[in-house]
């Protein structure tokens, strides 16, 4: 029979009796009452009577703490930390092949339980070197660590945590002090804000949060703070919450700094775009003014045509600083002032032509925005010029899309279309060479047909703003 015990409480043995075989009993240190079973009762007013008679004699042969009582109904062996003695037989039956198995018994019971007191004593070493180690960390790291119940009060914290507390609040932190008993009015709320973040935490989540706090010298400090339930070993309960903290008010004081940088770099670049726009709108009022001293009808066309250009990029510096996005334009937007622009531009009736627009939600770079609002300004201004004469009625198309990262532009109609010779490859015109040197400065392609109207697709990669 083999018989292994080790550590230290009752709770440690009744484990370990509870897995043995043969019935055992847990006495006291006295020999006087028994303390757990792992079997029914049967005996144990016997076995009491027992000690009673040969309690010296075991107390004087067994000099450790911790009695097991082993055996049957009738031979017994008392065991402390590994040293087994036979006690005397209730039925009084001695046989020599009973007292060499009880000495074999104690024999073997001295091996296992010398090697279980051993790797025990081991272990506790090592639990101890670790807790050493994580103390020295714990208090000689520059974060502030504290664990804290539900109701604000302090189980735990490190020893830079309670030097802060005393350098900032003048708050001598003790075990068991409330953390939100906050002697300043002015941060109240903040402690208020963290207490909610440590009830979330009780619910099991894990939370940060940044309070700015007045310290004794009347000064700001900002601090951040993660937060951790902890968990009940035996019943997953959460008790208590840890805080890891740190100060940021260095932090935050630069992206102040920054932030205030940005805000005044942008209040900059609004005023460029704006002045840029006022400009590009003078000059097209020149063009106007000029155009109303030539006489001749095709110089008139080309001024009109040059002040369309210009207002179609003024359009977008004026989209540019009203949006306070300085590096990308709202295409939906601009394509609709653009088209109402030219439409009125042309002094052609709404009811005449019918503009059906297909545009998705989305920004170009700058960079590809002006380029686009030439492009399509010359094609829709080609459409009003030449698809709808003597007040023919029509619908113009403007389309653009975004399929995987490649731009599709298309401007089409069902006008009176262009002559079966005509090619736009050997067009010579400025706004069919602009809309092509446009394409190329894009990377892209031009494809089109003359077929039951005009219809114009402009394909190229979108450049993601980074």
């Amino acid at each position: 029979m083999r018989l292994s015990l080790i550590g230290k409480g009752e709770d440690l043995v009744e484990d370990k009796l509870k897995k043995w075989a043969i019935p055992c009993w847990l006495l006291d240190e006295q020999l006087e009452s028994i303390l757990y079973s792992n079997c029914s009762e049967h005996g144990k007013g016997d076995l009491l009577d027992l000690l009673e008679k040969n309690r010296e004699e075991i107390l004087g042969s067994l000099q450790k703490d911790g009695v097991v009582v082993c055996g049957d109904r009738n031979e017994y062996m008392a065991i402390r930390n590994g040293k087994g003695v036979l006690i005397q037989s209730i039925a009084g039956n001695k046989a020599k092949e009973n007292l060499e198995i009880q000495a074999d018994l104690s024999d073997e019971l001295n091996k296992v339980l010398k090697k279980e007191i051993e790797q025990h004593q081991a272990t506790q070493i090592k639990l101890k070197e670790h807790s050493a180690k994580l103390d020295a960390i714990f208090d000689s790291t520059a974060l502030y660590i504290w664990t804290i119940k539900g109701d604000g009060t302090l189980t735990s914290f490190n020893r830079i945590f309670g030097e802060q507390m005393k350098v900032w609040f003048e708050r001598e932190m003790k075990e068991g002090n409330s953390l939100i008993e906050e002697p300043y009015e002015q941060n109240i709320p903040e402690w208020v804000r963290f207490q909610e973040e440590i009830g979330a935490c009780l619910e099991g989540r894990k939370k940060n949060i940044e309070l700015q706090l007045l310290t004794k010298q009347e000064e700001k400090v900002w601090v951040e703070i993660y937060m951790d339930p902890i968990r009940d070993q035996d019943n997953d309960e959460i008790r208590e919450v840890s805080c890891i903290g740190f100060e940021i008010t260095e932090k935050r004081k630069i992206d102040e700094q920054v932030n205030q940088s940005l805000r005044e770099k942008e209040t900059l670049l609004q005023e460029v775009h704006h002045r840029v726009k006022n400009n590009l709108q003078i000059i097209s009022s020149l063009l106007n003014l000029q155009s109303s001293y030539v006489h001749d009808g095709e110089s008139q066309e080309v001024l009109k045509e040059s002040q369309n250009r210009i207002k179609s990029m003024s359009f977008i510096h004026e989209s540019l600083y009203m949006n306070k996005n300085f590096n990308s334009v709202d295409i939906q937007e601009y394509v609709k002032g653009l088209s109402s622009n030219l439409l009125y531009s042309y002094a052609l009736n709404p009811e005449q032509v019918d503009i059906i627009m297909d545009i998705d939600e989305l920004t170009l770079n700058i960079d590809q925005a002006i380029p686009c609002g030439l492009i399509i300004n010359e094609l829709v201004s080609n459409t009003f010029k030449h698809a709808f004469p003597n007040g023919r009625r029509g619908e113009l198309k403007i389309s653009v899309k975004e399929r995987e990262g490649r731009m599709a532009i298309l401007i089409a109609d069902n006008g009176v279309g262009v002559p079966k010779e005509w090619k736009l490859e050997e067009n010579e015109t400025l706004g069919i060479q602009l809309v092509y040197t446009l394409t190329e400065q894009l990377d892209g392609d031009i494809e089109f047909s003359g077929e039951r109207g005009t219809k114009y697709l402009i394909t190229f990669d979108r450049i993601i703003n980074q």
